[in-house]
């Protein structure tokens, strides 16, 4: 299994589990007619979540743009849910250290 092909399947399940939290916060907080601040907090983890998932669909093709965007989402769901965004978050930085790692190994 090459480097890339460990990148993509961290990501996409460092995504997909980042989906799930996503819905977990976001789905609570639509019950319970919270206030906007804890909708758009939901809403951000869920689109770190998809940044993640991005990321890991496109690491074969475009491992340096994939690369960042699995960063970004696992460090800004880390950055914005903490503890509760460690899972996605290691499997989506992992994943986006070993696609740009890989740029170096082709060239």
């Amino acid at each position: 299994m090459t480097m890339r092909s460990k990148a993509k399947v961290l990501g996409i399940i460092g995504g997909i589990i980042g989906l799930l939290m996503g819905n977990a916060v976001l789905m609570p907080a639509f019950l319970r007619g919270e206030s906007l601040g804890g909708i758009f907090g939901g809403v951000l983890i869920f689109v770190f979540g998809i940044l993640g998932l991005v990321g890991g669909i496109m690491t074969k093709g475009k491992p340096l743009p994939a690369g960042i965007l699995m960063l970004i989402g696992g460090l800004g769901g880390g950055f914005l849910s903490g503890m509760f965004w460690l899972v996605p978050g290691i499997l989506l930085i992992i994943g986006g250290i070993l696609s740009l790692v890989s740029l170096k190994q082709t060239a």
